[in-house]
């Protein structure tokens, strides 16, 4: 499962909640709840508005500022608004709260990439795949580093594993459909 949904699944509150009003709605009786201020955050990015999210993801560490889901909630929304030097800093920060968070070596390591921080990005690589050892992506996106830096053999295995991986995983979507 990829570092967005497996850790934003359990973000989504119970019940039917459609529209930003509800989530108003429900932070007007408890402005503390982090949880909701994380969920907005989930669905103004997926109605494509990246500031309103990260002004949600701002509220929930606000809320709760060793939440490490929030701060790699806000920097995941910080790198696709290509603001990569608050992408690292929200990614460093969620490291030092969960070392274990893949996700967020990835994305740091994607927006040290970006920068053309190659050497950092292959750290953050590296310790992504210790981390999470199957996801194509990180395997991918370290090869792009290695390429950068003329590491043409290393890069290609990296691209070769990644293709395994892809593969592999279409093999189990194709045998064990949802």
């Amino acid at each position: 499962m990829g570092f967005f949904s497996e850790k934003s699944a359990e973000l989504e509150p119970s019940g039917n909640i459609e529209d930003i009003k509800d989530y108003n709605k429900i932070i007007e009786s408890n402005p503390e709840i982090q949880k909701v201020y994380e969920s907005m955050g989930l669905k103004t990015t997926r109605q494509s508005s990246l500031s309103q999210s990260i002004k949600d993801y701002d509220k929930a560490i606000k809320s709760n500022p060793n939440s490490a889901i929030a701060y790699f909630l806000h920097g995941t929304a910080q790198f696709n608004a290509h603001n990569y030097e608050a992408a690292i800093a929200d990614c460093t920060r969620t490291i030092k709260l969960d070392p274990q968070y893949a996700g967020a070596y990835f994305v740091r390591g994607t927006a040290n990439y970006n920068l053309k921080n190659f050497m950092p990005a292959i750290e953050d690589f590296n310790k992504a795949i210790e981390l999470d050892p199957k996801c194509a992506e990180t395997f991918y996106m370290r090869g792009l580093a290695k390429e950068e830096l003329k590491q043409y053999k290393s890069a290609s295995e990296d691209y070769s594993s990644a293709g395994k991986l892809w593969y592999s995983a279409k093999i189990d979507q194709t045998n064990n459909p949802k």
